[in-house]
Protein backbone atom coordinates (compact mmCIF):
# COMPACT_ATOMS: atom_id res chain seq x y z
CA UNK A 1 0.00 0.00 0.00
CA UNK A 2 0.92 3.60 -0.75
CA UNK A 3 1.92 4.96 2.40
CA UNK A 4 1.09 8.46 1.75
CA UNK A 5 -2.89 7.25 0.95
CA UNK A 6 -4.87 7.57 3.73
CA UNK A 7 -6.90 4.37 3.34
CA UNK A 8 -9.82 6.06 4.59
CA UNK A 9 -12.56 2.94 4.06
CA UNK A 10 -10.81 1.05 6.72
CA UNK A 11 -12.45 2.88 9.59
CA UNK A 12 -16.10 2.60 7.90
CA UNK A 13 -16.63 -0.90 10.02
CA UNK A 14 -13.80 -0.44 12.72
CA UNK A 15 -14.71 0.09 16.28
CA UNK A 16 -13.12 2.98 18.13
CA UNK A 17 -10.23 0.34 19.39
CA UNK A 18 -9.52 -0.53 15.97
CA UNK A 19 -9.14 2.47 14.38
CA UNK A 20 -6.87 3.56 17.30
CA UNK A 21 -5.25 0.12 16.97
CA UNK A 22 -5.07 0.65 12.84
CA UNK A 23 -3.87 4.70 13.74
CA UNK A 24 -0.68 3.98 15.83
CA UNK A 25 0.33 0.94 13.73
CA UNK A 26 0.41 3.24 10.48
CA UNK A 27 2.17 5.84 12.63
CA UNK A 28 4.48 2.95 13.82
CA UNK A 29 5.66 1.62 10.49
CA UNK A 30 5.87 4.77 8.48
CA UNK A 31 7.93 6.59 11.32
CA UNK A 32 11.22 6.00 9.58
CA UNK A 33 10.21 6.75 6.29
CA UNK A 34 9.23 10.08 7.66
CA UNK A 35 12.18 10.95 9.61
CA UNK A 36 15.48 11.63 7.72
CA UNK A 37 18.43 9.00 8.26
CA UNK A 38 21.56 11.01 10.29
CA UNK A 39 23.60 10.03 7.23
CA UNK A 40 21.66 10.50 4.12
CA UNK A 41 23.16 13.43 2.79
CA UNK A 42 21.41 16.04 1.15
CA UNK A 43 17.45 15.57 0.15
CA UNK A 44 16.01 16.50 -3.33
CA UNK A 45 12.69 18.62 -3.04
CA UNK A 46 10.76 15.23 -4.32
CA UNK A 47 12.22 13.12 -1.30
CA UNK A 48 11.19 15.80 1.08
CA UNK A 49 7.59 16.05 -0.37
CA UNK A 50 7.46 12.12 0.01
CA UNK A 51 8.11 12.39 3.49
CA UNK A 52 5.78 15.55 3.84
CA UNK A 53 2.94 13.22 1.99
CA UNK A 54 3.63 10.13 4.43
CA UNK A 55 3.36 12.40 7.60
CA UNK A 56 0.05 13.80 5.98
CA UNK A 57 -1.04 10.79 5.87
CA UNK A 58 -0.80 10.16 9.71
CA UNK A 59 -2.59 13.44 10.44
CA UNK A 60 -5.28 11.70 8.34
CA UNK A 61 -5.19 8.83 9.72
CA UNK A 62 -5.23 10.04 13.71
CA UNK A 63 -8.08 12.73 12.09
CA UNK A 64 -10.20 9.75 11.10
CA UNK A 65 -9.12 8.25 14.61
CA UNK A 66 -10.80 11.25 16.89
CA UNK A 67 -7.05 11.77 17.96
CA UNK A 68 -6.86 15.49 17.70
CA UNK A 69 -4.15 15.78 19.60
CA UNK A 70 -1.79 13.07 17.77
CA UNK A 71 -3.16 14.70 14.87
CA UNK A 72 -1.62 17.97 15.52
CA UNK A 73 1.91 17.10 16.19
CA UNK A 74 1.56 15.01 12.99
CA UNK A 75 0.53 18.77 11.33
CA UNK A 76 3.55 20.51 12.97
CA UNK A 77 5.78 18.01 11.18
CA UNK A 78 4.01 18.35 7.79
CA UNK A 79 4.04 22.22 8.13
CA UNK A 80 7.97 21.68 8.93
CA UNK A 81 8.78 19.51 6.18
CA UNK A 82 6.78 21.93 3.32
CA UNK A 83 9.00 24.78 4.61
CA UNK A 84 12.02 22.75 3.62
CA UNK A 85 10.44 21.60 0.88
CA UNK A 86 10.02 25.43 -0.13
CA UNK A 87 14.10 25.91 -0.42
CA UNK A 88 14.85 22.86 -2.84
CA UNK A 89 14.26 23.31 -6.07
CA UNK A 90 11.15 22.50 -8.44
CA UNK A 91 9.32 23.24 -10.90
CA UNK A 92 5.75 24.25 -11.10
CA UNK A 93 5.38 20.91 -13.53
CA UNK A 94 6.87 18.61 -10.77
CA UNK A 95 4.48 20.34 -8.07
CA UNK A 96 1.40 20.13 -10.19
CA UNK A 97 2.05 16.08 -10.85
CA UNK A 98 3.02 16.00 -6.73
CA UNK A 99 -0.32 17.34 -5.78
CA UNK A 100 1.63 20.25 -3.99
CA UNK A 101 -0.87 22.37 -3.89
CA UNK A 102 -3.91 20.66 -3.07
CA UNK A 103 -2.57 18.68 -0.27
CA UNK A 104 -1.20 21.71 1.65
CA UNK A 105 -5.13 23.43 1.14
CA UNK A 106 -6.23 20.17 2.69
CA UNK A 107 -3.37 20.49 5.14
CA UNK A 108 -4.40 23.68 6.25
CA UNK A 109 -8.32 23.04 6.30
CA UNK A 110 -7.15 20.14 8.71
CA UNK A 111 -5.21 22.85 10.81
CA UNK A 112 -8.51 24.36 11.49
CA UNK A 113 -10.87 21.03 12.03
CA UNK A 114 -7.89 19.73 14.55
CA UNK A 115 -7.69 23.20 16.48
CA UNK A 116 -11.55 23.26 16.82
CA UNK A 117 -11.65 19.82 17.82
CA UNK A 118 -8.76 20.61 20.60
CA UNK A 119 -10.56 23.68 21.77
CA UNK A 120 -13.75 22.11 22.12
CA UNK A 121 -12.46 19.45 24.20
CA UNK A 122 -10.92 22.19 26.12
CA UNK A 123 -13.91 23.98 26.53
CA UNK A 124 -16.17 21.15 27.69
CA UNK A 125 -13.60 20.38 30.46
CA UNK A 126 -14.20 23.74 31.90
CA UNK A 127 -17.91 23.70 32.02
CA UNK A 128 -17.53 20.45 33.67
CA UNK A 129 -15.24 22.45 36.52
CA UNK A 130 -17.56 25.44 36.12
CA UNK A 131 -20.87 23.31 36.91
CA UNK A 132 -19.49 22.92 40.34
CA UNK A 133 -18.37 25.99 41.40
CA UNK A 134 -20.34 28.05 43.65
CA UNK A 135 -21.32 32.15 42.71
CA UNK A 136 -18.49 34.05 43.24
CA UNK A 137 -16.24 37.04 41.78
CA UNK A 138 -13.73 33.86 40.78
CA UNK A 139 -16.27 32.26 39.19
CA UNK A 140 -17.30 35.01 36.75
CA UNK A 141 -13.83 35.59 35.97
CA UNK A 142 -13.36 31.52 35.11
CA UNK A 143 -16.86 32.61 32.94
CA UNK A 144 -15.60 35.09 30.89
CA UNK A 145 -12.52 33.61 30.12
CA UNK A 146 -14.45 30.25 29.15
CA UNK A 147 -16.73 32.58 26.26
CA UNK A 148 -13.40 34.12 25.18
CA UNK A 149 -12.01 30.52 24.50
CA UNK A 150 -15.12 29.63 22.97
CA UNK A 151 -14.76 32.69 20.53
CA UNK A 152 -11.27 31.06 19.51
CA UNK A 153 -12.63 27.60 19.00
CA UNK A 154 -15.88 29.39 16.98
CA UNK A 155 -13.62 31.50 14.79
CA UNK A 156 -12.33 28.02 13.35
CA UNK A 157 -15.90 27.70 12.09
CA UNK A 158 -15.49 29.94 8.91
CA UNK A 159 -12.00 29.25 7.09
CA UNK A 160 -13.33 25.14 7.27
CA UNK A 161 -16.48 26.64 4.94
CA UNK A 162 -20.34 26.31 4.55
CA UNK A 163 -19.75 22.51 4.13
CA UNK A 164 -18.79 22.23 7.64
CA UNK A 165 -21.32 24.46 9.06
CA UNK A 166 -24.16 22.76 7.62
CA UNK A 167 -23.43 19.53 9.07
CA UNK A 168 -22.34 20.59 12.24
CA UNK A 169 -25.13 23.80 12.49
CA UNK A 170 -27.20 22.26 15.79
CA UNK A 171 -24.07 21.80 17.85
CA UNK A 172 -22.39 25.14 16.40
CA UNK A 173 -25.91 27.00 17.74
CA UNK A 174 -26.06 25.09 20.54
CA UNK A 175 -22.60 26.01 21.45
CA UNK A 176 -23.73 30.23 21.58
CA UNK A 177 -26.86 29.59 23.39
CA UNK A 178 -24.79 27.71 26.15
CA UNK A 179 -22.47 30.44 26.73
CA UNK A 180 -25.67 32.85 27.20
CA UNK A 181 -27.12 31.19 29.22
CA UNK A 182 -23.82 30.51 31.39
CA UNK A 183 -23.28 34.56 31.89
CA UNK A 184 -27.03 35.15 32.24
CA UNK A 185 -27.09 32.92 35.35
CA UNK A 186 -23.65 35.13 37.14
CA UNK A 187 -25.79 37.72 37.76
CA UNK A 188 -23.35 40.44 37.01
CA UNK A 189 -23.23 44.13 38.17
CA UNK A 190 -21.67 46.97 36.65
CA UNK A 191 -18.46 46.56 35.27
CA UNK A 192 -18.73 43.02 35.30
CA UNK A 193 -22.44 43.52 33.59
CA UNK A 194 -21.25 45.74 31.02
CA UNK A 195 -18.65 42.20 30.04
CA UNK A 196 -21.12 39.52 30.36
CA UNK A 197 -23.79 41.73 28.04
CA UNK A 198 -21.06 42.28 25.40
CA UNK A 199 -20.12 38.73 25.20
CA UNK A 200 -23.75 37.73 25.46
CA UNK A 201 -25.19 40.14 22.49
CA UNK A 202 -21.93 38.54 20.52
CA UNK A 203 -23.19 35.05 21.32
CA UNK A 204 -26.36 36.25 20.13
CA UNK A 205 -25.62 37.33 16.89
CA UNK A 206 -23.27 34.77 15.65
CA UNK A 207 -25.91 31.54 16.73
CA UNK A 208 -28.72 34.25 14.27
CA UNK A 209 -25.88 35.00 11.58
CA UNK A 210 -24.99 31.10 11.30
CA UNK A 211 -28.61 29.77 11.19
CA UNK A 212 -29.21 32.53 8.74
CA UNK A 213 -26.16 31.36 6.25
CA UNK A 214 -27.08 27.87 6.40
CA UNK A 215 -30.14 25.98 4.48
CA UNK A 216 -30.21 22.83 5.85
CA UNK A 217 -33.15 22.02 7.97
CA UNK A 218 -32.77 19.91 11.06
CA UNK A 219 -35.47 19.31 13.58
CA UNK A 220 -33.44 21.65 16.60
CA UNK A 221 -33.87 24.27 14.37
CA UNK A 222 -37.45 25.97 15.63
CA UNK A 223 -36.39 25.07 19.22
CA UNK A 224 -33.29 27.12 18.82
CA UNK A 225 -34.89 29.80 17.38
CA UNK A 226 -37.13 30.00 19.98
CA UNK A 227 -34.64 29.55 22.91
CA UNK A 228 -32.51 32.30 20.90
CA UNK A 229 -35.33 35.13 21.28
CA UNK A 230 -36.16 34.25 25.12
CA UNK A 231 -31.88 34.77 25.60
CA UNK A 232 -32.25 38.21 23.37
CA UNK A 233 -35.16 38.72 25.42
CA UNK A 234 -33.51 38.29 29.19
CA UNK A 235 -29.91 39.56 27.84
CA UNK A 236 -31.84 43.22 26.49
CA UNK A 237 -34.02 43.37 29.34
CA UNK A 238 -30.49 43.79 31.62
CA UNK A 239 -29.50 46.85 29.82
Amino acid sequence: MNAAIVPTDFFTEMSSAEGAAAAASFSKDTKKMRKKPANAGPESAYQVWQRAMITSAVVGMQSLNHAPLSAKKALVKFFRLYEIFKTLESTQQQRDVWHVDSCVDAMVKNSYQIDQQLLNAENEAWRVRMAVMPLSPEKREQAFALVENIQLEQATYAPMGQVFLDANIACAVEICLQAVRMLVHLKCKGTDDFKCLRLSQAQLSLARKMLAGTDVDYPARLQQMQQLNQLHFLVTCRK
